[in-house]
């Protein structure tokens, strides 16, 4: 009688790197979800962001002071 293993080293080396090549793909499907939803959340921060700085009332300086159509200061 004698022994014969199940696996070879070979099989060992490819079950594992299979899993890994797995379990890596399945990572970077999540990591690029997660980038995805991050990079639409801030877009929509930053779009909200500027249309309440948009719509915002005049400063006092913008009161007092104004451009005409030449550009200069007019008071």
């Amino acid at each position: 009688m004698s022994h014969r293993p199940l696996y070879t080293a070979m099989d060992i080396f490819s079950y594992i790197g299979g899993l890994m090549g797995c379990w890596l793909g399945i990572s970077v499907w999540a990591c690029t979800g997660i980038a995805e939803t991050t990079f639409g959340t801030v877009l929509r921060f930053m779009k909200q962001y500027a249309t309440r700085f948009r719509h915002s009332p005049p400063t006092r300086n913008q009161l007092w002071f104004r451009l005409n159509h030449r550009n200069t200061v007019v008071f």
